[in-house]
């Protein structure tokens, strides 16, 4: 059983953001192990948020709370063999939002002209999730198989709030070897994407 744990704070453009994670995992057997880890990320206000009041907004949001917050946990099997690498997992996150922005296309103008508008109610986004990411050998012929499902529950049901499409998957097929007595990298092959449709959180023209 080995348990390690992380910490980190970035701070750029005068936000700062903190998180702490903590994971483990178990030998099944020789080159096959079961891990599971847990996960929280909020974004702090920084000091020129803090006092920052905006004119226009007749509210003013308090600073005992983080502007934003995430917290994952994740569970999988990782596979390392000599003819296979795999690495499957089943995730659930939530993501909470104090405030919100949403774009609208303005009504009786011209096209392509639209408003920003900002929601202090927040929003809270919950979805789970599993995802696959599969490497087969055999001599020189690879094939690398990458695949993902997300299932969203929001609370917020006016505007789309998953960034990502709920089903992916891309496969490549190639043949890797070498050139010119093994100076140069062959890579030869072909890959195929599919992703399902999907609407972003929002649009800036």
């Amino acid at each position: 059983l080995h348990v390690a744990g992380m910490a980190r704070l970035d701070r750029a453009y005068e936000r700062s953001a903190f998180s702490a994670g903590i994971g483990g995992d178990i030998q099944l057997r020789p080159g096959l192990a079961l891990w599971a880890g847990l996960s929280y990320s909020p974004r702090i206000y920084s000091l020129l948020e803090q006092l920052y009041r905006a004119g226009s907004s007749g509210t003013a949001l308090g600073t005992d709370s983080p502007l934003e917050e995430s917290r994952v946990a994740e569970l999988g099997l990782r596979a390392d063999l000599d003819w296979l690498q795999a690495d499957v997992r089943v995730f659930q996150r939530q993501s909470e939002r104090r405030i919100t922005a949403v774009t609208e296309a303005a009504a009786d103008t011209l096209y392509g002209r639209y408003s920003l508008i900002f929601d202090e109610g927040g929003a809270t986004n919950r979805f789970t999730g599993a995802s696959a990411d599969i490497r087969l050998r055999y001599w020189r012929m690879h094939l690398d198989q990458r695949a993902s499902s997300l299932f969203v529950n929001r609370n917020d049901d006016t505007a789309p709030t998953l960034l990502a499409p709920d089903l992916s998957y891309r496969a490549e097929l190639y043949y890797r070897g070498s050139l010119i007595e093994g100076t140069l990298d062959l890579r030869l092959g072909g890959a195929f994407e599919y992703n399902s449709a999907y609407l972003p959180m929002t649009y800036h023209p």
